[in-house]
């Protein structure tokens, strides 16, 4: 129900020596209160499998994703759990919550010297994930080729389309984490970052609930890579694949940014106009849609968070969004060939 809504600063690292000793440790990884960063949306069209990014490690590897595209950014900043408005809905141990500035979402985390662990969290009180069994996403020290596997489960609630009364179903799944490569990562506008540690995180997860006397469970697949260097509090750059396993309909979705930092107590609020993106986000009647990159046939779906299909719609380029509750989708593109996801946000 979350995995694709923040790129988050929970999972970070420092870096002690340039070669294969590279270590993550709580006091030099740990997302810092006030610090704000832009999360910068890249374009999957074309992107490699998941089969392809996992293959591409090892040592002293080499990492080449400059010709990324930018499509959109999202402002996040790390706060104290206490001076938000929900922390009261999460687990008492709940010390931090990452906030996208644009639309007060926000993640929930325990972060302390020995691990990190993801709580829950909040678009609005329809739209919401909590772990009473939080999901520890890290746990220090950590190095090249270290492992970990973590069952979390918690509770998921989310507006159906045309529903006036919310549904909670219950989440549970297993991470599998582990440092898998070291290298350089080649990021867009030449900025070549030395000696980063690559972690990836593999989960297979269940969202489960009864609606009147029947019972609908949806399972995934979901796969995040993410890079790491020593100082900097929040992930390099992120991938993420997540594909539906069982259950009614069907979700495959690729998500990749990267990361720019901000000065503590500032925000940048450069935005670049997109080549293929939805309009205006967020919204509140319309969507419009951007495809002029795009030859031939294409389908749009849009998505809750969960990966369940709203709407799907062929070689149209607007789409009557006044009918969806408020929170945030995703909208997928289709071609014969590729598939390019993007956030949006209904006001």
């Amino acid at each position: 129900m979350k995995k694709l809504i923040l790129s988050t600063l929970t999972v970070v690292c420092a870096m002690y020596n340039a070669n294969a000793q590279d270590t993550l440790t709580g006091p030099r990884c740990n997302p810092v209160i006030n610090e704000t960063y832009v999360a910068v949306n890249c374009d999957t069209t074309g992107f490699p499998t998941l089969a392809t990014t996992l293959a591409n490690t090892g040592a002293n590897h080499t990492w080449n994703y400059s010709s990324l595209t930018t499509i959109s950014t999202d402002t996040a900043k790390a706060m104290a759990c206490s001076s938000t408005a929900h922390c009261s809905l999460f687990l008492s141990s709940t010390n931090m919550a990452e906030v996208t500035l644009s639309n007060s979402a926000a993640q929930y985390s325990i972060i302390n010297n020995d691990s990190v662990a993801q709580t829950g969290n909040y678009f609005s009180s329809t739209q919401n994930v909590i772990l009473a069994n939080p999901m520890v996403t890290l746990r220090y020290p950590f190095t090249y080729l270290d492992s970990f596997s973590d069952f979390y489960s918690g509770t998921v609630t989310y507006m159906p389309t045309g529903s006036s009364i919310p549904i909670t179903a219950h989440q549970e799944g297993t991470l599998h984490v582990k440092a898998d490569g070291w290298g350089i990562l080649r990021r867009p506008g030449g900025v070549n970052d030395t000696n980063v540690l690559r972690v990836v995180g593999s989960q297979v997860f269940t969202d489960s609930a009864t609606i009147l006397t029947t019972t609908i469970g949806l399972s995934f697949n979901l796969t995040t890579v993410q890079w790491f260097k020593r100082d900097v509090h929040s992930p390099l750059m992120s991938i993420t694949y997540i594909d539906q396993i069982s259950g009614p309909g069907s979700t495959h979705m690729i998500d990749v940014s990267y990361a720019k930092r901000i000065p503590l107590g500032t925000v940048n609020q450069t935005y670049q106009q997109p080549e293929f993106a939805v309009y205006p986000n967020p919204a509140q009647s319309m969507l419009h849609f951007n495809v002029q990159n795009i030859s031939g046939e294409f389908e749009i779906s849009v998505c809750d968070v969960a990966g369940r299909i709203i709407a799907s719609q062929t070689n149209d380029q607007s789409f009557d969004c006044s009918q969806l509750n408020k929170g945030i989708y995703m909208v997928v593109f289709k071609t014969g060939t590729t598939t390019t996801t993007q956030k949006v946000v209904i006001e």
